[in-house]
C-alpha cells in the first residue's frame, strides 16, 4: 500500500467543503420558512462530512499505529490528545472570547462549550477526544474483525431504537435528555472508530475493488445513499416537526455513505488529475482542521449581521439556493486564507 494515500485527501477536501455548506446561510430561519425544511433536505446528502472525517482520522490512527506496533497505549494517547488539545482549546478560545466581547455571560459560554456550541460544529472536536479515549480502552477488542462488525451492528441499533422512540414518544423524558446532551453525547458515534479500523484493515481489498467498479456503478451507489439521506431526514424532521437537532446524524446513511465514499474514490491516482486540481484538493486537505473552526466562527458572525440585515424580509427558495451557494464559496475562501495566513504566522497547530 502507498505510504499516502492520495484519495484520503481527496475525501478530506470533499468533506471539509460539504461542512462548509451547513454553515452557509447567513440569514434567519424565519425568514424561508416556508423554503426551510425543503432546503435542509436537499442538503442532507452532504451530512457525509463528519462521519467521513471521522472515519478517516481512525484510518489514518491505526495506519499510524501499525508503523508502531510496539506503541504503549498510554504514549499512543499523549501523543493524540496534544494534537486535539492545542487546537481545541484555541479555537474555543477565540470563541469564547469573542462572545464576552458580546456580552455573553460566562456561565451561558461553558454551557455551549460544554454542548459543543461554542462555535458552529464545535462538537466535533469534543467527539474527537472522546473516540479517541474509547480507541485506547478498546484498542485489542478492536483488532478482531468480528469484534467490529458486532460495534457497527451495536451502532446501527442505537439509531433504529432512537428511530422507534421518536416515532413513538417524541416527547418522552428519554428524548427530552438526548436533547439536553446535544451532539457531543457518544452513543451517536462510538461505530465510527470500528467502521474506520476496519476500512483500514480492509483498504487493499477495498482499493482493488473500487478499480474494478465503473463510474456508472459507482454513481448509483451515491445516488442510493443521497436518497436515501434525504428519506432519513425527511422522515426524522416529521417526527420533530423540523426539530431534528441533535438527531440530524442518527441516521443509517450516515453509517453507509463513509463506505461508499471510500470505496468510490479509493481507485483514483494523483496523476489522474491535472496539477491545478490536485493542487487545490491537497490545499484544502491540509487546512481542513482551520477551516472547520474558522468558518463555525464566521458563520456566527456573518449570521448576526445578516440577522440585521433580513430582518422583516422573506425570501423565495430559489433566492434562499442562490444566497447559500454564494455564501458557501466565500465563507470557504475566507477560511481557506485565514488558515494560509495563520500558518505563515507560526500557528500551524491550530490549522493543520
Amino acid at each position: 500500500m502507498q505510504s499516502r494515500l492520495f484519495f484520503l485527501d481527496i475525501l478530506k477536501a470533499i468533506s471539509i467543503v460539504a461542512v462548509v455548506s451547513y454553515h452557509s446561510i447567513f440569514i434567519p430561519k424565519s425568514s424561508y420558512l416556508d423554503s426551510f425544511f425543503l432546503v435542509e433536505a436537499l442538503f442532507a446528502p452532504l451530512r457525509f462530512c463528519v462521519p467521513l472525517l471521522l472515519v478517516i482520522s481512525f484510518i489514518l490512527t491505526q495506519k499510524s499505529l501499525d508503523k508502531k506496533p510496539s506503541t504503549l497505549g498510554w504514549q499512543f494517547l499523549k501523543k493524540r490528545l496534544s494534537r486535539l488539545v492545542i487546537p481545541t482549546f484555541f479555537w474555543f478560545g477565540v470563541a469564547a472570547l469573542l462572545k464576552l466581547i458580546r456580552h455573553k455571560s460566562p456561565m451561558g459560554i461553558l454551557q455551549e462549550i460544554i454542548r459543543g456550541e461554542i462555535f458552529t460544529g464545535a462538537y466535533y472536536l469534543l467527539i474527537l477526544f472522546q473516540l479517541t479515549l474509547m480507541f485506547v480502552w478498546f484498542r485489542r477488542f478492536l483488532k478482531h474483525p468480528n469484534h467490529l462488525v458486532t460495534t457497527l451492528l451495536l451502532q446501527g441499533l442505537v439509531f433504529v431504537g432512537i428511530f422507534v422512540i421518536l416515532a413513538n414518544s417524541p416527547d418522552s423524558l428519554l428524548i427530552l435528555g438526548l436533547r439536553s446532551l446535544d451532539r457531543p453525547f457518544i452513543i451517536y458515534w462510538f461505530g465510527y472508530i470500528a467502521l474506520g479500523v476496519l476500512c483500514h484493515q480492509k483498504l487493499p481489498e477495498i482499493i482493488q475493488l473500487s478499480s474494478r467498479i465503473n463510474f456508472y456503478f459507482k454513481s448509483c451507489l451515491l445516488s442510493i445513499v443521497a436518497l436515501l439521506s434525504i428519506a432519513e431526514y425527511s422522515w426524522i424532521a416529521s417526527l420533530t416537526q423540523n426539530s431534528v437537532p441533535p438527531f440530524d446524524y442518527v441516521m443509517i446513511s450516515c453509517l453507509l455513505s463513509a463506505p461508499v465514499l471510500l470505496l468510490c474514490c479509493a481507485a483514483i491516482d494523483e496523476k489522474q488529475l491535472p496539477v491545478w486540481l490536485k493542487a487545490i484538493v491537497q490545499t484544502l486537505s491540509k487546512y481542513s482542521l482551520g477551516i472547520f473552526c474558522i468558518n463555525g466562527i464566521l458563520s456566527q458572525i456573518f449570521l448576526s449581521f445578516g440577522s440585521q440585515w433580513a430582518e422583516g424580509q422573506v425570501f423565495s427558495l430559489p433566492e434562499v439556493l442562490v444566497l447559500k451557494v454564494v455564501s458557501w464559496v466565500s465563507l470557504l475562501g475566507i477560511s481557506l486564507g485565514i488558515s494560509i495566513g495563520l500558518s505563515r504566522c507560526g500557528l500551524k497547530t491550530v490549522v493543520s
